[in-house]
């Protein structure tokens, strides 16, 4: 959905799926509108369940400023988390990509995942991820837009920043599939086969004395 707002947070307008609705809500004690007219930037909310669809969303949402610089109103549109193809490209694995892809915020809280009933909920309960969440938290829930890999019992975790948000990617791979997919990568790269060692003397390449 779509909206533009007047500086008291009633609304001028909104729109939802192309159809411009009459009832226009007051949203003055949104966080997001607060933030947003404190700001001369975009702003993207925390996640939510929305009040009239009731399914979590985030909102995007950018001040109107007037001649003097200062917010008149906002406008902003809403994204369903469940239902938005913002990230229609995680929902599931293809191939023989055995990962789980999951998007979090600063506080833990999945944006998305495989499973569209666990959006919302805590990323420190996901299988494989507790560990390496805690000590993500704990040393501030740093935004790393270059990513780190780490070694957490049978998995690997990874955790990319996206940039220009408080949202974290982050791939669960069970290790051996991790360890194969790096030979794999290796030996792609260097565009040589990867063959096993000989464990024991060929005595076809030696010629009889």
């Amino acid at each position: 959905s779509f909206f533009a707002t007047r500086a008291d947070g009633s609304m001028l307008a909104r729109i939802e799926k192309g159809v411009l609705h009459a009832t226009l809500p007051n949203i003055a004690d949104r966080a997001y509108f607060r933030q947003t007219m404190a700001s001369d930037q975009t702003v993207v909310s925390d996640p939510f369940f929305g009040r009239a669809s009731g399914v979590p969303i985030v909102v995007i949402a950018a001040p109107v400023l007037g001649a003097d610089g200062r917010p008149v109103g906002m406008v902003g549109g809403s994204l369903g988390l469940r239902s938005t193809s913002l990230f229609s490209n995680l929902a599931g694995s293809k191939g023989h990509d055995v990962s789980r892809v999951i998007v979090m915020d600063r506080a833990g809280v999945l944006l998305a995942h495989p499973d569209p009933t666990r959006v919302l909920g805590k990323a420190i309960d996901e299988p494989g991820l507790t560990d390496v969440f805690k000590t993500w938290h704990d040393s501030g829930s740093p935004i790393d837009t270059s990513g780190i890999a780490t070694l957490s019992g049978p998995y690997m975790v990874t955790m990319t920043g996206i940039p220009a948000s408080d949202w974290v990617l982050v791939h669960i791979t069970p290790k051996a599939a991790a360890l194969l997919n790096s030979l794999c990568r290796i030996s792609t790269c260097s565009g040589k086969v990867l063959v096993r060692p000989r464990m024991w003397p060929d005595t076809t390449d030696t010629a009889p004395n």
